[in-house]
C-alpha cells in the first residue's frame, strides 16, 4: 500500500470536512451520501463478472452524476466516492490494487474544467488507501460524445482513442468511470493496457446503464464483456 503524502492527507482531510448534502439534490444527507428522497431512487444493478458498478443508470445516480460531470460540481467526487465504497463493498479489493482514470482528451479537459473519472478515483484511493494513477492512460484522438450511441458506434467511436503511457504496469490495474453503457471505453481502455503487456482486472463505476456488449465485427454486437481483457 502506498504512503499517504501530505498532499493526500490535506485531500482526504478535505473529504471528511465537505458539508454532507446529497450529490442529488443537494438538500442535507447527513452521513449518507444520498438523502432519503433521493435514495429511494436508487436501483441496483445486477451482478457482472468484470463491471463493480452497483446502481441502474436512472433516477437520482443518474442526476446525480449529471451534476457531477456537466454541472461544474467537482466536489461531488467525495460522497460519490463514500456510497460506491460501501455500496460496492470496495474493500474488498486487494491491497495492491491500482486504480486508473479514465482519461479525457485535452480539449475535453480544458472545456469541462476536470475530469470527473479522475476525481473520483482519487477521491476512492484516498478513502481506501490505494495508489491511483491519473496519468496511466491517455486519449490521443478526440472523440464525438458516447451519448445516444448504440454498441457498434460506442465501439468505432473509441476505437485507438487511448495509448498506455508506461510499460512498467501493476499488476493489479482497476479501471475507474463514472458510468459503464456498453463497454466500449472499457474494451478499449484495455487494449491500449495489453499493447503494453499489462491488463486490467476489472471497470469500477458508480453507475451501469443498457447491456455491456463485446462488439465482435462491424455488424456484430453480442454478448456480455465477460473479461475484459
Amino acid at each position: 500500500m502506498a504512503l499517504p503524502t501530505l498532499t493526500s492527507l490535506l485531500a482526504r482531510a478535505l473529504d471528511l470536512l465537505a458539508p454532507r448534502l446529497c450529490p442529488g439534490c443537494d438538500a442535507a444527507s447527513g452521513a449518507d451520501a444520498f438523502c432519503p428522497s433521493c435514495r429511494g431512487e436508487l436501483r441496483y444493478a445486477s451482478p457482472h463478472p468484470s463491471v463493480i458498478a452497483p446502481y441502474q443508470h436512472q433516477g437520482s445516480i443518474r442526476r446525480a452524476l449529471h451534476r457531477f460531470k456537466y454541472n461544474d460540481r467537482p466536489e461531488l467526487a467525495a460522497p460519490l466516492a463514500r456510497m460506491l465504497v460501501v455500496s460496492a463493498r470496495l474493500p474488498i479489493l486487494a491491497k495492491g490494487a491500482v486504480l486508473v482514470p479514465v482519461p479525457l482528451h485535452p480539449e475535453r479537459l480544458v472545456t469541462r474544467g476536470y475530469n470527473q473519472a479522475a476525481l473520483l478515483a482519487g477521491a476512492l484511493g484516498r478513502q481506501l488507501g490505494l495508489r491511483c494513477l491519473p496519468d496511466l492512460l491517455a486519449r490521443e484522438r478526440a472523440t464525438a460524445s458516447q451519448v445516444g450511441q448504440g454498441a457498434l458506434d460506442r465501439a468505432h467511436n473509441v476505437a485507438g482513442a487511448f495509448t498506455c503511457t508506461s510499460e512498467r504496469l501493476p499488476s493489479q490495474l482497476w479501471l475507474v468511470d463514472d458510468v459503464v453503457t456498453t463497454g466500449a471505453t472499457a474494451r478499449a481502455c484495455a487494449q491500449a493496457v495489453q499493447a503494453r503487456g499489462g491488463r486490467l482486472c476489472g471497470v469500477i463505476a458508480l453507475s451501469r446503464g443498457g447491456r455491456v456488449v463485446a462488439c465482435d465485427s462491424d455488424n456484430d454486437a453480442r454478448g456480455e464483456l465477460g473479461s475484459i481483457t
